[in-house]
């Protein structure tokens, strides 16, 4: 049994309610007791305070659990917490408004990130880089030093919105009360007016100028498309704000000669069939100029895209200057050409390299035939589409026709 129920009481919820529904009720007091909604009432603020105290002490159970034995005596510690933090927890900053229609205090805001794409090579990414950008951007103004006015001068607060840079209009509908929020016309959303005769004369008062600037621009070894360098503090200033960053995007141009995945390269490499059969030796030429020499085992026959590794020939691994990965090599057989095959060429190969002949002591049947091949490609297949009816029946007729080359009969029907 609780010894007091007036935190209870000014929640409008019984001692025995629960987590929800004592943030319900808090909510509802919340938006009934907020001073921007009761600003003809003296004690508006007063009025939320309590109830806010009243929901920290309620929503922690360990407070809880002290008020309902001791009471508030039994409460060493605080009511701590700040009322308008936790309302604006709840539903969002109201307008930016605080108790009594003052400037809520506000996280310090930050401007814009500036995004920036660099084209590498891939030699680039492997030995590293540096580059100079040229870039733009908006900085506080030296002279005034982001005041806008004048030595000696200085701004006054707008007296429409009171140095909020907006505007508050509570619109009620029937039980729902809504708010607008727009920006303050007479000083443009900036809270504060500077005279005519008191702006500075380098910035005109818009506290800030534009700034010619060099950064220099670091891109490690190891790096891959789509890693970003960021290098803080270099985009656009603002007065009270703290400055965002100019972030560079790698992107990774595509190589003739060497194809990446992540700290692996691969080269197709071209031999020739007596390469493929005998073996071969050819030099590498690596990104950084290196030279690397490989050699095939003569005792071993290279099959069309079989593939063989490198370990450490690879790209350097970002972070780890003594960690690099692998370089695949994959093999394509050239074979030769139809006319080089000379006729003392083609009997040396029949005799040391004979082909097998599946058709050796094979019978043909009626169920036989023989066919032609024609050049087509992988992608001849792939892009197959379904044939239309038209197409169907061409290849129907086409068969009869082969059946009338090949002297099958056709069957025919005849009324009964």
């Amino acid at each position: 049994m609780v010894v007091d129920t007036h935190l209870y009481d000014l929640l409008g919820v019984k001692p025995d309610a629960n987590e929800r529904e004592l943030k319900k009720a808090f909510m509802i007091k919340a938006r009934e007791l907020h001073p921007d909604k009761n600003r003809d009432d003296p004690q508006a603020t007063e009025k939320f305070q309590a109830v806010n105290e009243a929901y920290e002490i309620l929503k922690d159970p360990q407070k809880r659990e002290t008020y309902d034995r001791y009471g508030p005596d039994g409460l060493k510690e605080g009511m701590g917490g700040n009322a308008e933090d936790i309302f604006s927890h709840l539903f969002g900053d109201f307008g930016g408004f605080g108790f009594g229609g003052g400037r809520r205090q506000q996280r310090r805001q930050r401007t814009q990130d500036v995004l920036y794409d660099i084209k590498c090579t891939l030699e680039d990414l492997y030995n590293g880089k540096e580059t100079t950008l040229k870039i733009n951007r908006q900085v506080i103004c030296p002279k005034c030093h982001g005041t806008g006015c004048l030595e000696g001068k200085s701004s006054t607060t707008c007296k429409d919105c009171q140095g909020r840079g907006q505007r508050v209009q509570v619109v009620r509908m029937g039980p729902v009360i809504t708010q607008q929020v727009t920006t303050c016309t007479t000083c443009n959303g900036k809270g504060q007016m500077i005279a005519a005769a008191d702006r500075c004369k380098a910035c005109h008062g818009s506290k800030v100028s534009q700034e010619e600037k060099k950064v220099v621009v670091h891109v490690e070894r190891g790096m891959e498309d789509g890693d970003r360098i960021v290098l803080q503090g270099n985009a656009d200033e603002a007065p009270d704000c703290d400055t965002g960053d100019l972030i560079v995007t790698v992107k990774e141009k595509k190589h003739d000669t060497f194809i990446r995945k992540h700290d692996d390269l691969l080269i197709k490499k071209k031999i020739t069939l007596t390469e493929a059969l005998l073996g071969t030796k050819f030099i590498i030429t690596h990104l950084d100029g290196h030279k690397l020499v490989v050699s095939t085992n003569t005792n071993e026959v290279i099959t069309p895209g079989q593939i063989k590794v490198i370990e450490r020939e690879g790209m350097p691994c970002r972070g780890n200057a003594y960690e690099r990965g692998r370089l695949f090599i994959a093999f394509e057989v050239e074979f030769p050409k139809a006319a080089t095959l000379t006729s003392p060429l083609r009997e040396a190969l029949m005799k040391y390299l004979p082909a097998p002949d599946e058709t050796k002591g094979f019978k043909p049947d009626e169920n036989t035939f023989t066919v032609n091949l024609k050049d087509a490609s992988m992608k001849d297949f792939e892009n197959a589409k379904r044939s239309s009816s038209g197409r169907s029946r061409e290849a129907y007729d086409s068969r009869e026709d082969d059946d009338d080359r090949y002297g099958r009969q056709q069957a025919s029907c005849q009324p009964m």
